[in-house]
């Protein structure tokens, strides 16, 4: 086999075992397994022999269909004579009780060229596994929202059989102990891992930080010294190795600035540096390390601390703070065409800079930041048409909403908006809501073992929590951190096991299966520190004699 050319693979299932535990979900939503895969791998119409790269994800669906869990980069598998078998983690809420399907893609290793994805997709055909909530009344859904539909309520478990095993994210678990199980083991929360530090960036704050679906990229920010920087680095979480983001071409260095993926290409645009507000900006190609500038025809003013929000198509720029002070108006970028386009919409909500934004499928939902007088506790909807075109603003309702702050952090869920945390008027805030935009209301978050209140921290959505880390209280910078399931509308504490960096306005993202966490400031100090976690909880098991 010619081990510089892609070959025409095929895959053959041998077999999948899962290591999965009949589950409680308890009010954590979805049950977590770690499973073995073993397959026979051919290249052209041979059993493959040699080192291979295998890329691992999990989908809802035989084609097309969103991807839940990775990607899953494992380099240099072994396989012999077309056989091979690796251990996958798809991390925490992957199996939901839905069908799921594994696609896998593969190259020689060494090659470092593209994969090739293989089909069909392998569908999970493992022993059954169940569901259960253990929560008081049964399974409970988001704020304003009923239970999901065809999982069994607590009174079920009275029904299982002896002998059968059952895990809970609860100790001493009283629903449990009450239908006559009997607490037999626990597992132990993930640890955080440290990134390798070998070609990790320089420390930094107020830079960018994206997932390309395989790989982290930092850029920019400001250094130690407070100064302004136009280098970045790639991390890769399946070989735990950095590689530097090309200087040549890049844009001028900066902070503050919007840094999206769009499936392609990493669009910096605008921010501050050391000549003041920016208004320029670059596309950085990851397959060829290259810089491509953005046009500069029509553009918005400079600005930075605004919104950049990617919306499948296009960048949404919005509001922040420029010379002139702070700023309501905005544009679209479209980076295939490199063009830009205004948003001449009547109405746009007053000016603000720090502001919150998330694209909700068809329209942008803002809400909170800094006003010219204080803190804001307004949003709006900017709508859009079938062609991609904005229409119209329309006020986001205040009533139950949370109080005015900025600082705090956002994620949406697929149908709702989640804001949390930060300050206002120099007092640190440890609440939230959840909002839905179809029918623009709002429910309170619950404070039970919420997070303790703090500012600038950091938040993602994992396809089944909100994760929440870091950040600052009135003293000093936190390393803690919580998940909120909208499933069971509770928080639960993040792991702090292998001793999590504290820091605040750090960029975090998630991978798929973990959460990669890079820079931000610890107590002042810029640091850099890449830090990992898969972020479950820890289990017990439980029997009934």
């Amino acid at each position: 086999m010619n081990r510089n050319k892609t070959a025409c693979w095929q895959i053959q299932l041998l077999g999948c075992v899962l290591s999965m535990l009949w589950t409680i979900a308890l009010c954590y939503g979805q049950g977590t397994s770690k499973f073995t895969y073993q397959g026979r791998l051919n290249s052209a119409g041979a059993p493959a022999d040699g080192t291979f790269d295998f890329e691992f994800s999990i989908y809802d669906a035989p084609n097309g269909g969103t991807r839940v869990a990775g990607i899953i980069a494992l380099p240099l598998v072994e396989v012999t004579q077309g056989l091979f078998s690796v251990s996958l983690d798809p991390g925490f809420g992957v199996f939901d009780g839905n069908p799921r399907w594994l696609e896998i893609s593969v190259r020689t290793s060494g090659a470092f060229g593209p994969y090739t994805t293989l089909t069909p997709r392998q569908q999970f055909t493992a022993t059954p596994y169940a569901l259960f909530s253990s929560g008081p009344g049964g399974p409970a859904g988001p704020p304003g929202a009923q239970g999901p539909q065809g999982i069994p309520g607590s009174s079920t478990l009275g029904d299982v059989v002896s002998g059968v095993s059952v895990s809970s994210a609860i100790a001493s678990d009283p629903n449990l102990l009450s239908h006559g199980y009997q607490q037999i083991a626990s597992i132990d929360a993930p640890t955080w891992t440290d990134g390798t530090p070998l070609n990790e960036p320089s420390a930094r704050q107020r830079h960018s930080t994206i997932w390309t679906d395989r790989e982290v990229i930092v850029w920019g920010g400001n250094t130690a010294g407070n100064s302004f920087s136009n280098s970045g680095g790639r991390y890769a979480p399946g070989t735990d190795q950095w590689t530097a983001v090309s200087p040549i071409g890049a844009p001028s260095p900066r902070a503050d600035h919007t840094g999206v993926w769009t499936g392609q290409v990493m669009l910096v645009w605008g921010g501050f540096g050391a000549s003041g507000y920016q208004a320029s900006g670059g596309r950085y190609y990851p397959v060829n390390q290259s810089w491509n500038p953005v046009s500069n025809i029509s553009e918005p003013s400079a600005r930075s601390q605004h919104i950049g929000v990617w919306n499948g198509s296009r960048l949404i720029i919005w509001g922040g703070q420029g010379s002139a002070g702070l700023l309501n108006d905005g544009a679209l970028y479209d980076p295939v065409g490199d063009a830009w386009a205004p948003i001449n919409v009547a109405n746009p909500p007053e000016a603000r800079q720090r502001a919150t934004a998330v694209w909700a499928g068809d329209r942008l939902l803002v809400w909170g930041g800094e006003g010219n007088a204080s803190e804001l506790g307004s949003g709006a909807q900017l709508l859009f048409d079938s062609t991609g075109n904005p229409t119209a603003w329309r006020s986001i309702n205040r009533l139950n909403s949370p109080s005015a702050r900025s600082g705090h952090s956002v994620v949406w869920t697929g149908s709702r908006m989640i804001v949390w945390g930060g300050a206002r008027s120099g007092a640190l805030l440890a609440d939230g809501a959840v909002y839905d935009p179809i029918m623009d209301t709002w429910a309170a978050l619950p404070s039970v073992s919420a997070p303790s209140a703090r500012t600038r921290h950091a938040a993602v959505w994992t396809g089944s929590e909100m994760v929440v880390l870091g950040g600052n209280d009135l003293t000093t910078s936190l390393a803690s951190g919580g998940s909120y399931s909208p499933l069971g509308n509770a928080w639960r504490p993040l792991s702090n096991g292998g001793v999590p960096v504290a820091r605040s306005g750090a960029g975090m993202v998630w991978t798929g299966s973990e959460l990669a966490v890079f820079g931000g400031l610890s107590n002042q100090t810029p640091v850099a520190s890449l830090q990992r976690v898969s972020p479950q909880p820890r289990w017990y098991f439980y029997r009934k004699p």
